[in-house]
């Protein structure tokens, strides 16, 4: 049913816009959580299908890369490592202790 311009801006005016705005956001929302289980069904599907040493990869790096701070540890702690690293091999510092 098309409505005329003045009906439209009564119905905007009583209420109806709202109806409609709640009923399309109701749809969307639906809409989103319909993708994001399947989302989740197909990355739990893939996950099942690796192998041991790939899910024990997987798992590792999502500790490791989980949160911001964590990334920031790890990195200062490799660019310590990288540092003392250039430090020994300029001052002639044996890696290994020799006997």
């Amino acid at each position: 049913m098309l409505l005329s311009h003045s009906q439209y801006a009564e119905d905007l005016g009583s209420g109806f816009s709202s109806d409609v705005e709640s009923k399309y956001k109701k749809m969307y929302e639906e809409d989103i959580n319909l993708f994001a289980a399947f989302s989740k069904k197909e990355r739990d599907q893939r996950y099942k299908e690796l192998g041991l040493r790939d899910k024990i990869t997987l798992r590792s790096g999502c500790f490791l890369l989980g949160n911001k701070m964590q990334i920031i540890l790890q990195l200062g702690t490799e660019q310590m490592l990288v540092l003392c690293s250039f430090h020994q091999v300029e001052n002639h510092i044996p890696m290994v202790p020799q006997v």
